[in-house]
């Protein structure tokens, strides 16, 4: 195995792991979009690995409660995500993609940077940084149970 691919793995595990309760690949896909949108940004030091690793400092909700003790290898969203993880890593899914339309716009420069599920109990860190700051962090759209901002 190269990095790249360990890279990519990891990237897919944690979108898998961040998402998987909502039961949508969109919503999974849309976190490593976001992770994408976040490096096209100059976040971290350029690597996926660093933006996993910082992830929690503007994560709007607690952690995962996903017991990778249970993960299971039939599970078809993990199954989706990993077989379309080098699209996303690679920039080259689709931009007539539904998804890839609202979380990246026209631009990733320009896409969404932070994300919410709408279920869960937002950080107050969240709310008073990003929510409650619509001129810096635009409210761009909805997939599901998740909520995106500039």
């Amino acid at each position: 195995m190269n990095f790249s691919a360990f890279e990519r793995a990891q990237v897919a595990m944690f979108s898998y792991r961040e998402a998987r309760h909502t039961g949508n690949i969109d919503c999974i896909r849309a976190v490593a979009l976001v992770l994408r949108n976040r490096r096209a940004n100059g976040w971290g030091d350029g690597s996926w690995l660093s933006l996993i690793a910082a992830a929690h400092l503007t994560a709007a909700n607690c952690g995962s409660d996903l017991d990778l003790a249970n993960l299971k290898t039939d599970d078809r969203l993990l199954q989706l995500i990993v077989s379309g993880i080098d699209d996303i890593y690679l920039a080259q899914d689709r931009f007539d993609d539904a998804v890839s339309r609202i979380v990246c716009q026209d631009d990733p420069k320009k896409g969404a940077l932070y994300y919410s599920f709408v279920d869960r109990k937002p950080r107050p860190w969240f709310t008073e940084n990003i929510v409650k700051q619509p001129k810096d962090h635009a409210h761009i759209g909805n997939i599901g149970a998740m909520m995106f901002y500039r």
